[in-house]
């Protein structure tokens, strides 16, 4: 009975020449679908070639030397290691770390492996940084988003 229902069932059918019109636009707009996958698929790349970019501009200094030319009154290195030493000092609990501070803030650096812009300079981290300890940053979890190693 079932087999009857069906066999009479109509259906709208395009003509033969509307059917090849219907075909040349799907092949048509299924190029249009591969071209941009393709272009897609070059997206990561760019993205990591961009990062690279910015990242070298950065420590290059390249990525900042219009803003510096125009906010040349921005307090120097020098009186900013001052400050920093002041407050170390300050917040410093004992003698011994005190000494440790004045011992850290009279040392000279020597210059690096590479070039960096005259008006920057080579600081040890200890200089700017209270203390260091190892660990281990938390990774994303999966409802966070994004992946931990990007």
């Amino acid at each position: 009975m079932l087999k009857n229902t069906y066999q009479k069932v109509s259906f709208p059918f395009p003509s033969t020449r509307e059917q090849h019109r219907i075909v040349a636009k799907l092949d048509a707009l299924m190029e249009r679908v591969e071209r941009n996958k393709q272009r897609l698929d070059k997206i990561p790349a760019l993205l990591k070639r961009f990062r690279q970019s910015v990242l070298a501009a950065a420590v290059s200094g390249r990525l900042t030397e219009g803003w510096r030319r125009e906010n040349e009154d921005v307090s120097n290195l020098i009186q900013t290691l001052e400050k920093i030493k002041v407050w170390r000092l300050k917040n410093a609990k004992t003698e011994s770390k005190r000494q440790a501070i004045l011992q850290i803030f009279g040392t000279i650096e020597a210059g690096g492996r590479f070039e960096i812009p005259d008006n920057w300079k080579f600081v040890h981290l200890n200089k700017i940084c209270d203390s260091f300890s190892y660990g281990t940053s938390p990774k994303k979890s999966e409802n966070e988003g994004g992946s931990a190693g990007s």
